[in-house]
């Protein structure tokens, strides 16, 4: 029982880990983008969906 917990708790810490060092290269690769300060240190905020894609409710449509 115990052991089941702490693999759930490691691998939450693991994927945490991850989730930083994409963060750090995020910001290291593209600091031009990146706000000063980061949105409370998020260097992925604001950055969703579809890569230069303008996307509204009618879905996505690329701006040539």
């Amino acid at each position: 029982m115990l052991s089941t917990f702490f693999t759930a708790i490691a691998g939450m810490v693991v994927i945490s880990c991850f989730w930083l060092a994409v963060q750090r290269l995020w910001l290291r690769h593209f600091r031009e983008t990146a706000e000063p300060g980061g949105a409370g240190g998020d260097a992925l905020a604001g950055r969703s969906g579809c890569h230069g894609c303008n996307c509204g409710p009618a879905g996505c449509e690329r701006e040539e």
